[in-house]
């Protein structure tokens, strides 16, 4: 990485860590061009994209999940970060697959969950609980609540991937 990094540290004041990294030449703005969210072409024929809402508060976490499916030109990436803007995005666009954050700031996953079962439009949307909730009570209380899918965090994007398979009964190839 061509860095360096150490530390000061003076008795009864504290310490100081550094660390110096050489700026990357590369634009993010390029890696994520307009133009990479054109369709592409697989064997003559257009892919047919998947739309996934993924509802998550977290910016680190939306950002990792919007570079995971980077690497899926099948998908449709829309994202939210409170279950208000979640839900209207799920009704505007319809969704095949929903990933839903259980500790949302305001209304909760589960809570958003309900309004969607509710919806006409919404209902049959296949619903997948991301949670740092991890013990056997919390995912059994994620499936029972109608989640139909329960993963936990730190997320395997392997199993996340093949779990929106199974949920789209498709398979999906990178």
């Amino acid at each position: 990485m061509n860095g360096s990094f150490g530390f000061e540290s003076e008795r009864d004041k504290g310490s100081t860590f550094w660390i110096e990294l050489q700026r990357s030449s590369v634009n993010n703005s390029s890696v994520l061009s307009p133009a990479d969210s054109q369709p592409d072409q697989m064997d003559g024929a257009q892919i047919k994209h998947i739309k996934i809402l993924c509802i998550e508060d977290n910016p680190t976490n939306l950002n990792l999940m919007q570079r995971v499916f980077k690497q899926y030109p099948q998908f449709d990436l829309i994202t939210a970060a409170d279950a208000e803007a979640g839900l209207e995005l799920a009704r505007q666009f319809e969704p095949e697959v929903i990933l839903m954050d259980i500790n949302l700031p305001g209304k909760n996953g589960f809570e958003a969950l309900k309004d969607l079962k509710r919806s006409a439009i919404t209902r049959d949307i296949k619903t997948i609980a991301l949670s740092a909730n991890a013990m056997p009570i919390d995912i059994d209380k994620g499936l029972k609540a109608g989640f139909d899918y329960y993963l936990t965090k730190p997320l395997n994007f392997n199993l996340l991937i093949e779990t929106i398979s199974r949920a789209i009964e498709k398979p999906i190839k990178r």
